[in-house]
């Protein structure tokens, strides 16, 4: 007994068929994409709470600015407490 044929969608003649040999291996390439596309499914949902884990722990440029302008304010004002006093103590009085 011959082995079933389908019909092949690429061909437009519809002359070409497929045997049942080629359907199967066709759905095994299926499966094995589906199992792809599940783990690239669960790698980018893993991806995804990396970052946002990872977005809470990391200080954002805004909310660096603020310390950034204090810790450059003291430093400039201890600066220019050092420059003061030998200032004074090098010039006569």
């Amino acid at each position: 007994m011959d082995e079933p044929r389908y019909p092949k969608g690429d061909d437009p003649s519809g002359l070409s068929i497929r045997t049942a040999e080629e359907v199967r291996e066709i759905r095994v390439e299926q499966g094995g994409l589906r199992e792809l596309v599940v783990r690239i499914d669960e790698r980018t949902k893993r991806m995804d709470k990396e970052l946002t884990d990872l977005r809470r722990e990391v200080v954002t440029r805004p909310e660096f600015t603020v310390v950034r302008l204090i810790a450059f304010g003291l430093v400039g004002l201890v600066m220019v407490a050092v420059v003061a006093a030998l200032m004074s103590s090098v010039l006569p009085q």
